[in-house]
């Protein structure tokens, strides 16, 4: 697919959509008036999702890659 018929079938979706998270997502994606470097918008829940996962990471209470791998093994082997 060229470039002229790949930007032709976006402007053809773009055109058609009513769904107003998804243009918003697009018009975010490709940064129009957006300052560098800015690139998503968090929630107030997003934040405080990350900073108590941040917290549970500090106080220790996460497991490991390893260990969620050899778990996932165990499941497999039943």
């Amino acid at each position: 697919m060229s470039i002229t018929e790949l930007q032709q079938k976006l402007i053809n979706k773009i055109s058609i959509t009513n769904d107003v998270d998804l243009l918003e997502d697009i018009y975010s994606f490709i940064g129009i008036d957006e300052e560098v470097g800015k690139f998503y918008t968090l929630s107030d829940k997003q934040i405080l999702n990350i900073e108590q996962s941040q917290q549970q990471i500090k106080d220790g209470n996460y497991f490991s890659n390893d260990d969620v791998n050899k778990e996932i093994d165990q499941w497999l082997e039943k």
